[in-house]
C-alpha cells in the first residue's frame, strides 16, 4: 500500500515562501557583521573613489558615474556569495539544513528566501549608491538609465548566488568565508570593478 502526500494548498504555499524570506531577512538582519559590511562597504568605497577623489576615468567618462555602476556590481557581488556561500556552509555543518528537510515546508522555500534576502539588500546598496552619486557626485542619469541600472543590480544577485550555493554545498562552515573571498577578490580587481581594465597592466587586462 502506497501513502501519497497531498500536495500543498496555494495559499499555504505562497504562505511558507512568504514567511521563510521574511524570517531569513530578520535573522541577518540581526547580525552586525553581515549586515554592516555588506551595506557599508560600497558606499564608502564609492563615497572615498568616486567623488572625493573622483575625477576622469579615461575618455571623459566622469569616475562617480563609472564607479557608481562598478561598486554596485561589487556590493551584489558580496551579498550574493556571502550570504549563499558563507550562511549555507554553516547551517549544513550545524544541522539546520537536515532539520529543514524534516519540516512541513516547501523543498524551495529556503532556496527562495536565500534569493529574496540577497535581492534585498542588493536593491538596498543600489538606492544607497544612488542617493550618493545624485546628492554628492552629480551623477545624471535619464530616468529609464536609472531602473535599468537598478534592476540589473537586483537581478545580478542570480548568478553570483549559485557560485555561493556551489561553494556552501562543497566546503565547512569555517573555510567557506576564505573560499569566498579567493573569488570574491580577485573577480572584482580583475573585471575593472576597482579601477578601469585600461588602467592595468597589458599581461592582465
Amino acid at each position: 500500500m502506497t501513502t501519497t502526500i497531498a500536495p500543498f494548498p496555494a495559499m499555504r504555499l505562497l504562505r511558507c515562501y512568504v514567511l521563510e524570506a521574511r524570517f531569513e531577512l530578520l535573522r541577518l538582519m540581526r547580525t552586525p557583521s553581515f549586515v554592516l559590511p555588506t551595506l557599508l562597504f560600497p558606499s564608502m568605497f564609492y563615497l572615498l573613489f568616486g567623488v572625493i577623489l573622483g575625477g576622469s576615468k579615461g575618455g571623459g567618462l566622469p569616475a562617480s558615474r563609472y564607479l557608481l555602476a562598478t561598486y554596485g556590481t561589487f556590493g551584489v557581488m558580496g551579498v550574493a556569495l556571502f550570504g549563499f556561500g558563507v550562511t549555507i556552509a554553516l547551517e549544513r555543518e550545524r544541522g539546520l539544513l537536515a532539520l529543514k528537510r524534516a519540516l512541513p515546508m516547501p523543498p524551495g522555500a529556503l532556496l527562495f528566501a536565500k534569493t529574496a534576502m540577497a535581492m534585498a539588500f542588493a536593491a538596498t546598496i543600489s538606492l544607497m549608491l544612488a542617493t550618493i552619486a545624485v546628492s554628492l557626485a552629480d551623477v545624471s542619469l535619464a530616468p529609464w538609465q536609472w531602473l535599468l541600472l537598478f534592476v540589473v543590480s537586483v537581478l545580478g544577485v542570480i548568478p553570483f548566488a549559485a557560485i555561493g550555493l556551489l561553494i556552501g554545498t562543497c566546503v565547512s562552515g569555517q573555510a567557506a568565508p576564505a573560499v569566498v573571498n579567493l573569488i570574491y577578490l580577485p573577480m572584482s580587481f580583475l573585471s575593472g570593478l576597482w579601477l578601469p581594465l585600461s588602467m592595468l597592466p597589458d599581461s592582465i587586462s
